[in-house]
């Protein structure tokens, strides 16, 4: 029996309808396949797949030319063919390829029923009624629908299993195969550009400061000149002429307001942005935007570039998919004890119809900015509102202006939004590499430009990416990581500087700081000052000095926050087990090259007055075995600073300890 797919359980009217293995759908008639259908949720016209909004994640996926798919057309009155396109519409569903999981997501579902309406309209020239696997060998298939889609090897799958009846998708030598076999193949010296390659640094950067500039200098102006116009000029009536009215009355006010302000309250933006406009002849012309905007349609214009800066930062800030980012609501911002969060749903790996909740963290400035947001988007359904339109929604992203949709609707897609930002900068020669040049710029790329900061910042960055992306497994985390030819090298470059910053910040500090290896430090800078002929090291020898003891960031390493390893090859110490195998959760306080960061000493301090109170409750209470433990835990903090211990010496509860006789 095929693997059922797990999905289908929340959707059956009937589950008698189901009880039967996969392999026996093509033996079932018009009116049993029509009976599955309608259990799937898929509508009820036989030949035509509708698949329901709640089933898909928000975006593209809701048009319903793409998720209504009538293969009644397409199949030209071959009803042969039109069943077979159902039965293997439902195998698909029904029946998991290997190594897919436990279901197969609607999404995924959709793009085969596209994929399989593309192999229909390519076969139908041949005339036949027959089943579609009788018309097509798996090499047409693979060559109508590319090596990209997942369709073919799943019908391989499905015919190994006899799933799919006899005659099958049948296989053809392709014709390059068994010629020409003793010519070496020549390799090909064009570059294959991948389109889901990470932004260059050079990009981000500037992409990124505009963007923070216009989060906090631009948004609530913007916001605020809206609220001016809605306030002053709503309409009472909900006639056409009411509506007509606000938008006269909110030009005269702009025009208006832009003469006063010119003059007295500029508001001058640090770099150009472009205003793309398109002609009454069709044409395009460019201008450049300026503050205070003269009409409504440049307001609208400073409100759809608000919104596509608030995108990038909260893009690239939490790395979500463009699905999880359709999903969040005004509602979402949250705050935590760990800082401000935003919240969504994630629908990938999710095993039920509608996704799952998850929230992604946010620094300062992408939580001011999903803040302005939610602002910016409460403010354009206002402004709908006082048209007489009515937006029930509740949604941080919005469209703006169009013949189809109101301001503050939902937005379909936001990818356009990210891509327009290079050409309303004129970043454009900002791309200098060739992967990178003329591709555009959208959500995905966001996130794997997270990937890659974090994969180059971090020491455990594929912990922090797994949880980040949601992933489920490390493989797919280190494709992003790995997803730039150049990142191992990059990585190494990064860490290697790292190291060497923290060697230069313990050598500046290392009187505030503690372990044993302080007096190291001490004894290193000493000497290299008396070699020298210095009375004290300056930041110049410093950096030199921090350069030679780490071998140029090859040696030293940061264990855990605050925590210095300056151990090199060949020395041994609590983290080199009896392999000499390196395990720096062995780290121990009383290790020699241990240097406690002056960072730390605030924390450890708070732990020692902790662990005193834990002590005495234990000796109060007779519990012999947790003294023992909390004394245990007292002299490894203890250790880790010298002023503190000489602090907390003074203590009744450590005095007693530390002058007890061994």
């Amino acid at each position: 029996m095929a693997k059922v797919n797990h999905q289908t359980d929340p959707l059956l009217r009937d589950l008698d309808i189901l009880l039967f293995p996969a392999e026996e759908i093509a033996t079932k008639t018009q009116a049993e396949l029509l009976k599955i259908q309608i259990s799937f949720g898929w509508g009820e016209q036989w030949g035509t797949f509708d698949i329901p909004n709640h089933h898909l994640p928000p975006g593209r996926f809701q048009r319903a030319g793409h998720r209504i798919i009538d293969f009644r057309a397409a199949c030209e009155g071959r009803e042969q063919l039109l069943k077979s396109i159902v039965v293997l519409s439902c195998t698909l569903w029904l029946s998991l390829p290997p190594g897919r999981g436990t279901f197969i997501a609607p999404t995924t579902h959709l793009g085969y029923l596209h994929a399989i309406k593309r192999l229909v309209l390519n076969t139908i020239s041949c005339g036949r009624d027959d089943a579609l696997w009788n018309l097509l060998s798996l090499d047409e298939v693979e060559t109508i629908l590319g090596h990209s889609s997942r369709l073919p090897a799943h019908l391989q799958a499905l015919q190994h299993r006899g799933v799919i009846p006899q005659p099958t998708f049948t296989f053809k030598q392709k014709p390059h195969e068994g010629r020409r076999k003793n010519v070496p193949a020549v390799e090909s010296t064009v570059h294959q550009t991948q389109p889901f390659q990470a932004l260059s640094d050079e990009l981000v950067a500037e992409i990124g400061w505009r963007c923070i500039w216009i989060t906090k200098n631009l948004a609530s102006v913007v916001v605020d000149t809206f609220d001016l116009i809605i306030t002053n000029y709503a309409p009472e009536s909900r006639s056409i002429c009411s509506r007509r009215s606000l938008s006269e009355s909110a030009k005269k006010f702009l025009r208006r307001r832009a003469s006063e302000l010119e003059p007295s309250q500029p508001l001058p933006i640090p770099f150009q942005i472009n205003e793309t406009i398109v002609t009454t002849s069709g044409g395009k012309s460019t201008s450049q935007l300026t503050w205070p905007p003269k009409h409504l349609q440049s307001l609208f214009r400073f409100a759809s570039l608000v919104q596509a800066a608030h995108l990038f930062l909260i893009g690239i800030s939490g790395g979500a998919r463009v699905s999880e980012m359709l999903s969040m609501t005004c509602s979402g911002l949250i705050e935590t004890s760990d800082g401000s969060r935003l919240q969504g749903r994630t629908y990938k790996y999710a095993a039920t119809i509608g996704g799952l909740p998850r929230d992604w963290p946010m620094p300062k400035i992408a939580a001011d900015a999903a803040s302005n947001q939610i602002a910016l988007a409460r403010i354009l359904r206002q402004y709908s509102a006082a048209m007489r339109i009515d937006v029930d929604s509740n949604d941080l992203w919005v469209a703006m202006p169009h013949a189809h949709f109101p301001p503050g609707d939902p937005a379909i897609d936001l990818n356009p939004q990210i891509d327009r930002l290079r050409s309303i900068f004129n970043l454009d020669g900002f791309i200098t590499q060739s992967d990178l040049r003329g591709r555009k710029i959208h959500m995905h790329r966001l996130r794997k430009t997270t990937g890659r900061l974090v994969g180059l910042a971090l020491t455990n960055s594929v912990q922090v990416l797994l949880d980040l992306f949601g992933h489920q497994s490390v493989d797919t985390t280190m494709k992003y990581l790995l997803s730039h030819a150049d990142i191992a090298d990059e990585a190494r470059a990064v860490a290697e500087a790292q190291t060497i910053m923290f060697a230069k910040d313990a050598l500046h500090n290392h009187s505030a700081g503690g372990g044993r290896a302080q007096k190291k430090l001490e004894f290193w800078e000493n000497e290299r000052a008396t070699l020298r002929g210095m009375e004290k090291l300056d930041a110049q020898s410093i950096d030199e000095l921090a350069i030679d003891l780490t071998d140029n960031g090859k040696y030293w390493q940061l264990v855990r926050p605050g925590v210095l390893c300056t151990r090199i090859l060949g020395e041994i110490g609590a983290c080199v087990g009896s392999a000499l195998d390196i395990d720096p959760s062995n780290c121990s306080p009383s290790c020699q090259h241990r240097y406690e960061m002056p960072m730390n000493k605030a924390i450890v301090d708070q732990t020692i007055e902790r662990i005193i109170a834990h002590l005495q409750f234990a000796n109060e209470s007779g519990e012999a075995m947790a003294a023992a433990q909390w004394e245990g835990q007292l002299m490894s903090n203890l250790i880790r600073f010298d002023d503190l211990k000489e602090k907390w010496s003074k203590h009744p509860t450590v005095a007693k300890i530390l002058t007890r006789p061994a």
